[in-house]
């Protein structure tokens, strides 16, 4: 038999209930990718810190997901997709415990940095186990049920995390992931069998992680720290100057390694390339407009968490709304006339949203955010479908699992470059009588200004405060612009299928 990565030979009948534990699986930890930005502003006012440790309490999770996915997957084919994913679920559940008993916003970051870990062993397992333990109309079924728990997890994220940080506390959204982390090693232990791919054992590559993840790691120190410590320190010179050389090991290493992590063959398709580059970009947008925008709206315009988590809902009502018609259409027209105004309609609502001011009140940010919201919906479908069209058969599960990292270094860069924007604008306007004695944009940056010129100190950090989140929106809408721009590259040709075997995507 040739090895093939997403056909196996036909496994027995799954036993009942094995496709729920796959989807819970999924599920929270994509809840987690979503929604952990809506209990941002309180765990700061909990923890203290400043808004790059804000960044990196989300984003320390983000990115080590991207980085080990793609070993981690390797590794899963090694040692059988029931013990990574199991294994990934413990090492997930136990971080997120210690998440819940956090008593410092530096051990958060580290914690969460070892739930991206256990993520990126489960998440793939999962995706893979749909592929193989199941046969025939069951393993569509499989692939599409995982689209939609996924699908599901991201639609929820911003409303069910505000609830439970509005009625419970910061705490339970990390105690949520405990218990249905338990759930999923309960269940999973007694129905996951025991599959591998029959694909053949492939080198972890552990030059190339190391390589890759110093890279990721360098450029988020660099871009997200660069204002606290001075763009012109030593430390984040040294930062910068790994930034570029280590990406450009990278690449030299990927050229002579035999079996690189990312496909030479699926780079050379040009919807492939252009179609993950375009995802990426679209959630840099996406992201760096909920990060910035949640907390702007509970900190300066003092909304709950819930209602934050409602107000956000709105992009996703825009693209629930425009979804189908892009899902309809993609296949049917050029690819090109859904993706490009997509992109431009994101591009003009985050520009709207990014001219809000203190006293704009919620009604304000309702249309911008559904513009954006059905530009995302326009552009997503099309963009993941045209991504995965030239994948063969024999890659599925390698061309999705390269896709999930585009998706996670774009959520990366959108959060990192908004959060080093609007500290920069920040500090550069607002100055030492703003500031005090912090070395970063505090959760709140009016708290503490006392003395005879309090009120009118206030009112100038809260304004500059706001115009240094529109200013890092604009980044976003010009972003979403250079994605219009790669768009246009996109293949033209009509008949995209969408039942193509790998058109599952993590979104």
């Amino acid at each position: 038999m040739t090895p093939q990565d997403g056909k196996d030979a036909e496994p027995a009948q799954p036993p009942h209930g094995l496709l729920a534990v796959l989807l819970l699986s999924t599920f929270i930890v994509v809840f987690d990718t979503a929604g952990m930005v809506i209990p941002l502003p309180a765990i700061l006012d909990d923890l203290g810190g400043t808004l790059d440790m804000a960044t990196w309490a989300y984003g320390a999770f983000i990115l080590t997901f991207a980085v080990f996915l793609l070993p981690s997957a390797r590794l899963a084919d090694r040692q059988g997709h029931r013990r990574s994913l199991l294994s990934g679920m413990a090492i997930f559940t136990a971080a997120s415990l210690a998440c819940t008993l956090a008593p410092s916003i530096e051990f958060l970051v580290a914690a969460r940095a070892v739930e991206g870990l256990g993520a990126a062993m489960a998440e793939p397992a999962a995706f893979a186990l749909t592929k193989t333990a199941f046969a025939g109309q069951a393993r569509e079924r499989a692939a599409t049920a995982h689209r939609a728990a996924f699908a599901a997890a991201a639609l929820t994220a911003p409303l069910l995390s505000g609830l439970i940080t509005w009625g419970l506390s910061w705490e339970f959204m990390f105690f949520l992931n405990v218990l249905t982390g338990a759930a999923v090693l309960f269940s999973g232990s007694r129905l996951i069998p025991a599959t591998r791919g029959d694909r053949p054992r492939r080198s972890l590559n552990v030059p190339g992680t190391l390589l890759g993840g110093l890279a990721v790691f360098a450029l988020a120190f660099t871009v997200i720290e660069g204002t606290r410590f001075g763009w012109d320190s030593p430390l984040i010179i040294g930062f910068a100057a790994a930034g570029a050389a280590l990406p450009a090991l990278f690449i030299l290493n990927e050229r002579r390694a035999d079996d690189p992590l990312v496909s030479r063959t699926l780079l050379k398709s040009r919807r492939f390339t252009l179609g993950n580059i375009a995802r990426g970009i679209g959630e840099f947008a996406s992201l760096g407009l909920f990060f910035a925008l949640s907390h702007v709206l509970q900190v300066q315009h003092g909304y709950s968490a819930l209602a934050a988590g409602a107000l956000l809902m709105s992009v996703i009502a825009g693209a629930v709304i425009v979804a189908p018609v892009s899902e309809s259409l993609t296949g049917k027209v050029d690819v090109r006339l859904l993706v490009t105004p997509g992109f431009l309609l994101i591009a003009a609502g985050t520009f709207w949203v990014a001219h809000s001011s203190p006293n704009s009140s919620w009604p304000f940010f309702l249309a911008p955010l559904v513009i954006a919201g059905a530009g995302f919906g326009l552009q997503e479908d099309p963009t993941a479908a045209t991504a995965l069209r030239d994948v063969p058969a024999t890659h599925t599960i390698t061309g999705r699992d390269i896709s999930y990292v585009a998706y996670l270094l774009g959520i990366t860069a959108g959060v990192a470059v908004v959060s080093a924007v609007w500290q920069n604008r920040f500090i550069t306007e607002a100055g030492q009588a703003l500031r005090g004695a912090g070395d970063g944009v505090s959760g709140d940056p009016a708290a503490d200004i006392t003395g005879p010129d309090a009120q009118h100190l206030r009112e100038l950090a809260e304004a500059t405060f706001t115009d240094a989140a529109g200013t890092a929106l604009l980044g976003c809408a010009a972003m979403a612009v250079l994605g219009a721009i790669v768009a246009l590259f996109l293949s033209p040709a009509k008949g995209l299928d969408r039942n193509h075997p790998a058109s599952p995507s993590p979104s």
